[in-house]
């Protein structure tokens, strides 16, 4: 059985930047880095309060409280909107992203016409990578999740489990489309990339892993490499029960996994991969963070970190903050990452 182990880091104190690269690298942070991971959802709940609230912990990526706030645009208000992909959403609660509605590939007659979106404006940071305290990172590059919203989930199923060909040529074409646009994210004023499909039910993958290794890892591996190559670490988030593609992921270059550890099983995934992939943590949001005690916070972010980290690091601590998260709970939850993922 893994135990944990008192952190016996370096007593130098590290800037933000460099404590999350050693983490990351296993290269033993000075304490376990802290991500806010809010949605604006928060903000209507809980306002001002938690903005003060936040002040008072560390910020280990520089996120502003007021720049999450201001992202309640369309796509956060209750209604429809069509995005610039022509996808159909409906929104049903203010600060929570919709479902999916309608899809404009509906019939592969339409692919023929079909024209991918302009990239995307990308916003510059001043700082040099020398002068810069905080880990930068951008881009949330969706793949499985942009083929459903652009075929329908159960059409992409269909799709998949007949070989469809031109669906290769669909997913060709979005990769395509990813490398034309990654550029601005490869230059000295980013640290990584991010990655997010949510690739998994409260059970399982929702295809094989065989599937997942034939019609996915090739092209998430193109996608990864321009990152690599430039030094960049790669970030993938994936929601559900994905255990079956970690080591996959590892093979083709991934860096840091955000997984939903609690509904996998955190002492599985530590004892397979612990010291070789690093973590963002997903304290559980479905139960524990809403709902949960002082105490069962407590122990569920001791029990994370006990599972995933090792004396090098490994692990940066994150729990999504959504509008059903009371601010006590938001308080306990940080109090404990900065308890347990210290010294």
């Amino acid at each position: 059985m893994k135990t944990l182990r008192r952190f016996c880091y370096s007593a130098r104190v590290m800037n933000s930047r460099e404590r999350v690269i050693r983490a990351i690298e296993f290269r033993r942070p000075d304490r376990l880095p802290i991500f806010y991971g809010l949605l604006p959802s928060a903000f209507l709940a809980h306002g001002q309060a938690l903005r003060d609230l936040l002040s008072e912990f560390p910020n280990d990526f520089g996120v502003d409280p007021q720049a999450v706030c201001r992202e309640l645009d369309q796509r956060h208000s209750p209604g429809t909107y069509t995005d610039e992909w022509g996808t159909t959403w409906q929104v049903e609660q203010a600060g929570m992203i919709g479902i999916v509605k309608g899809v404009p590939l509906e019939s592969w007659d339409d692919l023929a016409h079909y024209e991918l979106p302009p990239q995307p404006t990308v916003g510059s940071r001043p700082e040099s990578p020398d002068s810069r305290s905080h880990y930068a990172f951008g881009w949330g590059i969706t793949f499985f999740e942009r083929l459903q919203q652009l075929r329908g989930f159960e059409n992409l199923l269909v799709d998949l489990a007949s070989g469809e060909p031109r669906l290769h040529e669909l997913m060709d074409r979005i990769v395509d489309w990813y490398l034309d646009g990654v550029g601005p994210f490869l230059g000295p004023n980013s640290d990584g990339v991010h990655f997010a499909d949510d690739w998994g039910t409260q059970r399982a993958l929702m295809i094989s892993p065989a599937s997942w290794d034939a019609w996915f890892k090739p092209r998430y591996a193109r996608m990864f490499k321009p990152a690599k190559d430039a030094g960049k670490h790669v970030w993938f988030h994936t929601d559900g029960y994905t255990l079956p593609i970690f080591e996959s992921l590892k093979e083709i270059g991934c860096d840091v996994v955000n997984p939903q550890h609690t509904i996998i099983g955190v002492h599985e995934i530590g004892s397979r991969f612990a010291g070789r992939l690093a973590f963002r943590t997903d304290f559980d949001r479905q139960h524990i963070l809403p709902h949960g005690t002082r105490q069962q916070i407590r122990d569920h972010v001791k029990e994370t970190i006990d599972a995933l980290a090792t004396p090098e690091g490994g692990v940066i601590l994150h729990g999504e903050i959504a509008g059903d998260v009371p601010l006590s709970n938001i308080r306990w939850m940080l109090e404990a990452c900065v308890e347990f993922g210290r010294l």
